[in-house]
């Protein structure tokens, strides 16, 4: 199980029929590389209340953490509000969404690479033309020096050889498309409800 803090001033949620459900809009579409925590071994709920930044942030470089280094990389909040994910709903979980190819050669190469499409819909190519097309979601382990537990969710097209980095300025129409799918996905398949009884890692999945 993952679960991300919300950030935001009013209350996120509002009850339809007794269910606890996201108000519009609390989640944006800034969703690559999109911030979880891991739940299940020492990360517990009540951890997502510290927030880091600055050098608390940086990707960790496997050495000794001293707490004492970070004084200014971290601070509590007093009241925080959280949606929860289950992993198995999103690792390595195929997703559609609508792809333009700038060229009838773009299109062949992707169908040459992929398999997903048929050649025969190589003829029908138009610049203006939407094809149906798959990524992969992918939760990535991405410790940070003060939070080991911090995990990303990526997506990757399957022409791609990894996942559509956050801050790229390549590809921008497909970069806008997959972030549209992989938000409406994320929107679809969170949880608002409070979660109890939470499976613990077992010890053989550690690193030894």
């Amino acid at each position: 199980m993952l679960v991300r803090r919300i950030d935001c001033d009013e209350l996120p949620f509002h009850y339809i029929g007794g269910y606890k459900v996201l108000n519009e809009g609390i989640i944006n579409d800034d969703v690559l590389e999109w911030s979880t925590n891991l739940l299940g071994g020492d990360f517990d709920i009540k951890d997502i209340c510290w927030r880091q930044f600055g050098k608390g942030i940086e990707e960790w470089n496997e050495g000794d953490v001293n707490i004492c280094d970070y004084s200014g990389s971290y601070e509590q909040i007093k009241s925080v509000n959280y949606v929860s994910i289950y992993l198995c709903r999103f690792h390595n979980k195929n997703i559609p969404y609508k792809r333009k190819f700038g060229s009838r050669k773009d299109l062949e190469q992707y169908t040459e690479k992929t398999k997903e499409l048929n050649k025969d819909i190589i003829e029908h190519w138009s610049s203006e033309n939407e094809f149906d097309c798959i990524a992969t979601i992918t939760i990535v382990h991405k410790p940070t020096m003060l939070n080991y537990w911090h995990m990303t969710i990526e997506i990757r097209p399957h022409d791609f050889e990894s996942s559509v980095p956050r801050d790229s300025k390549k590809n921008k129409s497909l970069k806008k498309r997959i972030k549209e799918a992989l938000h409406m996905y994320i929107l679809n398949n969170v949880v608002c409800e409070e979660i109890h009884n939470i499976e613990q890692i077992p010890e053989s999945l550690y690193m030894k």
